[in-house]
């Protein structure tokens, strides 16, 4: 947080994105104490609406409502992911299966909107191998006409997909103009060590030009009052991440 606010009062950005599950035990007058005067979104990682019970989505979904009603986030966001398997968690997460949890899902989605009592934006996924079936564009399309959901468009998500999954870019675009996408996310990815190697999510180093490249694609149609969150996980440092920022603010404009 003291890096964000010192980003936010030197102007560099306009808003902060919070991973919400870190903070959800503590008394919300401290993290509005915290934040101050800064503008906030809410980014929900471990939500696990698929796996866990309506009980438990409805107690951790009641904290949310109190700190979307303190804050007043400018969206919710959230992951739709597979984090167990056979009760075990698993130390990656894995990509669910669009065509025989359709409905599972969409029921879940509805589900968790309600309890929330708001419109939750849903991250895509950087898919490590390829799929059969529907794929993640043409998924995400039904997703939003079928529940209400929106989604938050990680751009390198889709450029790591691209690059293990060999999904078109392209197929990308018809879903973001029709849906008016707002919210953007961007990061840097490396490659594994492995053969062949696999582009892997680590936002943990600098932005790769592809993915500056197809944001600026994107972003010829981008709404004019859209959200951009440039995440860094690692190898943190003010001096690295306002570098960064200025290479995206510098392609923004």
């Amino acid at each position: 947080m003291e890096i964000g606010r010192t980003l936010f009062d030197q102007g560099h950005t306009h808003f902060c994105e919070i991973l919400i599950d870190n903070i959800v035990s503590m008394e919300i007058e401290s993290i509005v104490d915290a934040i101050g005067e800064m503008p906030v979104a809410f980014h929900i990682m471990q939500s696990r609406i698929i796996e866990r019970s309506p009980a438990e989505l409805e107690a951790l979904a009641e904290i949310i409502r109190h700190l979307d009603a303190a804050l007043n986030p400018i969206y919710i966001s959230d992951h739709l992911a597979c984090f167990t398997h056979a009760g075990r968690n698993l130390p990656l997460l894995a990509e669910l299966d669009y065509d025989s949890q359709h409905v599972l899902i969409h029921e879940r989605v509805k589900m968790w909107q309600d309890l929330l009592g708001s419109k939750v934006y849903f991250e895509n996924y950087p898919s490590s191998l390829p799929r059969s079936g529907i794929s993640q564009p043409a998924f995400f399309s039904d997703l939003m006409h079928g529940t209400g959901c929106g989604i938050l468009f990680d751009i390198s998500n889709a450029v790591v997909a691209n690059v293990n999954a060999s999904d078109p870019l392209a197929d990308w675009h018809t879903v973001l103009q029709a849906s008016a996408t707002a919210h953007f996310h961007i990061a840097g990815y490396r490659y594994s060590n492995t053969e062949p190697a696999l582009a892997i999510d680590s936002h943990d180093v600098d932005l790769s030009q592809e993915s500056l490249a197809f944001a600026q694609e994107i972003l010829t149609y981008a709404p004019p009052d859209s959200t951009m969150v440039l995440e860094r996980d690692a190898n943190i440092s003010d001096t690295t991440w306002t570098a960064e920022i200025k290479r995206l603010t510098a392609l923004i404009h």
